[in-house]
């Protein structure tokens, strides 16, 4: 397969082909995405989100998602996070208030998706972006050979991922990127997250210079000048939720980076006061699932819950089930109370070949609104009023979510060996538009808004 760029083609329902309502099941929403796979096989840039993989417990979960932190955030050492020095809120600044960039008008439309893509496992990524309406993709930029791209977050045009060696940001959707900031010696990158209005970018870091626990969670403005220190933990490793310096506000999670453990509490930090308090008071942490959503304003989260078995043994090794039944959580920040939208799945649920049975979701909310959705399976459900409402039906298990509104949905959906496809399906038209297909060698850094 050359690394030739060739067009796109945009693919969307003929007359031929009844309209597919978003809230059938049976009817293919993505049909015509699907039959125009063949017309474009030959493409250099094709795109693969792997099948969800087989949860075997939470435990062996963490471990998979520490291994990859590792992996891509520098290759530092493990460490068991056991220290006993107390934590210290919120480092002075040497400038004082953070700088805040004026955020740009957006009207939270889909505009580009950003993306890395490699021919082959042994050669370097380049970066490239493609309009989501359908078209050709353009070259941004390359890597080099031992980075990856790791930790992305896109609000509205500003875009954002780390190399491994380098964050690197765009202002313009993900046309241009510049290195804002460059991994110091001793210390990997291990959290990155875009401020909610986007003025800002908020990262944390792990020292790998001795056994001590050291970790930081600094701030950037977009133009990457600017550094701010907001908290730092001789404790535990922090790694960022969400961030609003227009309130004041910084979510984090505290746990353990490189070693056998969970989160062990998710915090609220108040920038203005220095002070940290628990956004989960008297949750039990060991059933919230790692997929957490936060709106801008950061006034509403949302999270999936679990139910945790100690009594079943996986792979014949003793320990615990995490699963079903799977709790959709939403949580009003301003009073703590957490409230269930959904309760999905039964106690112990298997597949029909008898293994137990894990989902895969995916959580966010509406471009430009503090509306939360859900998803699961193949469908997509915002939350209003509590209550879960069907926006949208695939035909094809979801793979990934990577822009929902009330007006289009961006979303992969999987074929197979391990192929994919990442269409955008219009609400109003019920027609698909396949912005491109491919395989696992490409990561998708995120979807823009104008």
């Amino acid at each position: 397969m050359d690394d030739q760029q060739q067009p796109t083609p945009s693919v969307s329902s003929d007359d031929t082909t009844p309209p597919s309502p978003p809230i059938s099941k049976e009817e293919s929403i993505l049909q015509s995405a699907s039959e125009g796979v063949d017309e474009i096989d030959d493409q250099p840039n094709r795109v693969v989100l792997p099948p969800a993989p087989e949860k075997k417990s939470h435990k062996k979960l963490w471990i998979a998602l520490l291994l990859l932190v590792v992996i891509v955030g520098g290759g530092g050492a493990a460490f068991a996070l056991l220290g006993s020095k107390k934590e210290t809120p919120a480092a002075s600044s040497s400038t004082g208030t953070p700088v805040v960039e004026k955020k740009a008008t957006q009207t939270f439309s889909p505009d580009k998706v950003s993306y890395a893509y490699r021919t082959a496992e042994a050669d370097p990524y380049t970066v490239f972006y493609r309009p989501t309406a359908g078209g050709e993709r353009k070259e941004v930029t390359k890597l080099d050979r031992d980075e990856y791209v790791s930790n992305m977050d896109v609000k509205g045009n500003v875009a954002a991922f780390l190399s491994g060696k380098k964050i690197f940001l765009s202002k313009d959707g993900g046309t241009t990127y510049k290195a804002v900031y460059t991994v110091e010696a001793g210390e990997d990158v291990i959290s990155l997250k875009i401020a909610g209005d986007g003025s800002r970018i908020t990262f944390s870091t792990f020292s790998t210079a001795s056994a001590d626990v050291e970790g930081k969670i600094y701030s950037l403005n977009t133009s990457g000048s600017d550094k701010q220190e907001l908290v730092t933990s001789a404790k535990y490793a922090l790694f960022v939720q969400a961030y609003s310096p227009t309130t004041n506000r910084l979510a984090y999670a505290e746990g353990c980076y490189g070693c056998d453990s969970g989160y062990s509490a998710i915090k609220l930090y108040d920038l203005k006061k220095k002070t940290a308090e628990d956004l989960l008071d008297g949750a039990d942490i060991k059933t919230l699932e790692y997929t957490m959503a936060f709106s801008d304003d950061m006034k509403v989260v949302t999270y999936i819950k679990h139910t945790v078995d100690t009594s079943i043994a996986i792979d014949g090794i003793p320990g615990y089930y995490t699963g079903a039944p799977y709790s959709i959580m939403q949580v009003d920040v301003a009073s703590g109370e957490s409230k269930v939208v959904k309760t999905i799945g039964t106690k112990q649920e298997k597949n029909a070949n008898g293994t137990y049975k894990y989902r895969q979701f995916f959580l966010g909310f509406l471009a430009g609104t503090s509306t939360p959705y859900y998803a699961e399976d193949t469908n997509i459900y915002r939350i209003v009023s509590l209550k879960p409402e069907l926006l949208y039906t695939s035909d094809k298990a979801l793979g990934g979510v990577y822009f929902v509104s009330d007006k289009n949905v961006i979303v992969g959906t999987e074929l197979p060996a391990n192929e994919y496809t990442l269409s955008n399906y219009d609400l109003t038209t019920k027609k698909s538009v396949l912005i491109f297909e491919g395989n696992i060698n490409t990561s998708i850094i995120g979807v823009s808004t104008k």
